[in-house]
């Protein structure tokens, strides 16, 4: 029997609960139930002890030209030019790369940005095609004169989300309230001070009986403090709460709970969170930056994000049932468009327009 074709997958380093990486644990799995072999390299050189028996050092991969390397991107590292050498076909994933002014008071972090734009900028003959995971990361692929470039977003397994039962102790306790939710990376770029903002406004207009939930690990630690702080300064610990990482039982509860999921957030190349705010059938309003206005129809989406303006159409949202199924219904349509059989399908035409099927 002839061995099968292979497509591999390298990111500069993984973690169970990252976005980036669930979605490379994703993509393993649909290549391999369309019959790929498929393993996934990283640069780091601790590896994770929950997951190095299946994650492997970039070290020990074998170039071969009649093999895939799909090789994800969104931040710089130092193996990038040995890798662009190999003789494998190479595809380009991108997830974006955060604005390096995003993060002045993190200076390793803003300088892997800087050098991962550089790398991306000097790199697309390289590659034989791309693949971004939204159309606002498609066009800045483009602007970089990466060829064959198609949209799609290989990130959320939503038949992993459904494996996860909520806390039943943890929803009890937020059954009686308004909830707002968001969840990501506590970092500054994300802009939580301004859930806090409108916990403030909301008080002041003698609205009760309702909860902001920041969810999220703190990839600022200063961010993460400056937060707690504000929260005590302005009298609003029982309005907002900042949960920092979650279980998966934990945050299945905010889901199930949630009356709306609120992203404020000055960047987003996609926003994984969002998609499954979607499949809880969450109201959903996002401030309309970077790669949002792909993943969450256009009913959602927020031009300005002043906390009056805010506060309006929170209010009028929470009071309007008909409102609120309107916006529900065309979450619905779009959330079909990241069924696992959709993108299944999509990569699979993807895989034959590189003649690699």
């Amino acid at each position: 029997m002839p061995n099968k074709k292979a497509i591999h997958q390298f990111t500069p380093s993984i973690a169970l609960g990252d976005g980036v990486s669930n979605g490379l644990l994703y993509i393993q799995k649909l290549l391999k139930e369309l019959n790929y072999d498929s393993n996934i390299y990283v640069a780091r050189e601790h590896i994770d002890k929950d997951v190095k028996h299946y994650i492997y050092h970039i070290d020990e991969y074998k170039p071969a030209k009649n093999q895939i390397l799909f090789y994800h991107h969104s931040i710089g590292h130092s193996y990038h030019d040995t890798i662009m050498q190999f003789e494998d076909k190479k595809v380009m994933i991108y997830h974006n790369i955060t604005p390096p002014h995003f993060f002045k008071h993190n200076k390793y972090i803003q300088e892997l940005c800087i050098l991962g734009r550089e790398q991306l900028a000097k790199s697309s003959r390289y590659f034989v095609a791309s693949i971004a995971d939204s159309d606002y990361n498609a066009k800045e692929l483009k602007s970089y004169n990466y060829q064959n470039i198609t949209t799609l977003p290989l990130l959320v397994d939503q038949e992993n989300q459904t494996a996860h039962k909520p806390n039943q102790a943890l929803s009890q306790k937020h059954k009686e309230t308004y909830n707002i939710i968001f969840i990501g990376r506590v970092v500054s770029n994300k802009a939580q001070h301004r859930l806090i903002d409108l916990a403030y406004a909301l008080k002041q207009k003698g609205i009760k009986n309702f909860k902001i939930f920041i969810i999220g690990g703190a990839s600022e630690p200063s961010y993460m403090n400056f937060l707690h702080q504000y929260r005590k300064n302005l009298n609003l610990c029982d309005e907002v709460e900042i949960t920092g990482k979650v279980s998966d039982e934990d945050l299945a509860a905010y889901y199930q709970e949630a009356d709306l999921y609120l992203s404020l957030s000055n960047h987003e190349g996609f926003g994984i969170p969002l998609v499954e705010a979607l499949r809880f059938d969450i109201p959903i309003l996002a401030y309309d930056i970077g790669g949002i206005s792909s993943t969450i129809p256009k009913e959602g989406l927020l031009k300005r994000k002043s906390t009056s303006f805010l506060t309006k159409k929170i209010l009028k949202l929470k009071g309007d049932k008909k409102l609120q199924s309107l916006l529900i219904k065309k979450q619905q349509t779009k959330l079909k468009t990241f069924s696992k059989q959709n993108i299944k399908n999509r990569l699979k035409k993807f895989l034959q327009k590189i003649h690699y099927d």
